[in-house]
């Protein structure tokens, strides 16, 4: 045998109602010549069933390929989704001129970028805050300095003037006793005045410690109640506590000044009804006031933490 040679093509052919496929190879001789031919029989079911696992093979694969590929694209989503919802709330934040947290995004891509220049878009804003602040502090004790030296002067003018008159009068030889009684008592009222001022200023600018010690909560209420007695029967104010109860580690003396002042504040504020509301807040103490007065302005973009500030007249 000089080769096995296979022909290229093949044919079916159905036997007792059975479908085959056939494929003819030739034996050559060593002379070149065909002596013989073997024919081969392939059933074709197998091939079908080999098609059908094929597909069904090919199937899952393109099933497993779609459920990857939206899984990969629904926690790429999340991942890119998150930091551009932060960056489109920070930069809402920065526009209303509020210093927002900073971003968390550690990725080093084009959204990092972004991320980095809001990140320090934000820290410049919070120190222009802080530097501003600072200002308006500054600013604010400028002007108590100046509002000082000008009650101060003008306790020193009457002083002055009845010196001056006194002086007068005893170089003229007429000092009589009830002269002296007249302007010792000015001077008198005088000081008074002084005194009272600089207690007032000593008050506002001691600012002392704060005690702190474990602290009744039911104790500070009824001092509230104490306080407001009157108030608080003729329905002007309202308190609630809402179950709250336990200790506070305050200087409840501080904590009884700071809700009498807010509370003398919303009447001031010609509010008719005030609303005090205490209860626990994630492990917390919270005093909630609340009021039907006319309340801040806050067009006027004045900080109401400013030292000295006031819309009252007086």
């Amino acid at each position: 045998i000089a080769a096995v040679r296979s022909a290229e093509s093949i044919w079916q052919a159905s036997v007792q109602d059975r479908n085959y496929f056939i494929q003819e190879s030739e034996i050559v001789g060593i002379n070149g010549q065909i002596v013989a031919s073997i024919e081969y029989i392939f059933d074709q079911s197998d091939r079908d069933e080999n098609r059908a696992r094929l597909l069904r093979v090919f199937v899952a694969l393109a099933a497993a390929s779609v459920v990857l590929a939206v899984l990969l694209g629904y926690f790429f989503q999340r991942a890119l989704s998150k930091p551009i919802a932060e960056m489109a709330l920070s930069a809402k934040r920065i526009a209303g001129g509020e210093a927002p947290n900073r971003i968390h995004y550690y990725s080093d891509d084009e959204i990092g970028d972004l991320v980095a220049g809001i990140n320090r878009l934000s820290d410049d804003l919070r120190d222009t805050e802080i530097r501003l602040r600072r200002s308006e502090q500054v600013a604010a004790w400028q002007m108590f300095a100046r509002q000082t030296a000008h009650e101060i002067r003008n306790f020193l003018m009457p002083l002055a003037t009845t010196a001056a008159q006194l002086e007068r009068w005893s170089q003229s030889g007429d000092v009589s006793q009830e002269r002296a009684a007249e302007i010792s008592h000015s001077i008198q009222t005088e000081i008074q005045r002084m005194k009272h001022l600089l207690g007032a200023f000593s008050e506002f600018a001691r600012m002392p410690a704060p005690e702190l010690k474990l602290t009744s909560l039911t104790a500070i209420i009824a001092e509230i109640r104490s306080d407001f007695s009157e108030e608080i029967a003729l329905g002007r104010i309202h308190l609630e506590s809402n179950g709250a109860s336990g200790t506070l580690n305050c200087d409840a003396s501080q904590i009884r000044q700071v809700l009498l002042n807010l509370i003398k504040n919303s009447f001031e504020g010609n509010a008719s009804v005030v609303e005090l509301r205490i209860h626990n807040s994630d492990h917390k103490m919270l005093f909630e006031i609340c009021d039907d007065g006319c309340g801040i302005d806050q067009s006027r973009g004045i900080d109401p933490f400013t030292p000295l500030y006031t819309t009252k007249e007086r």
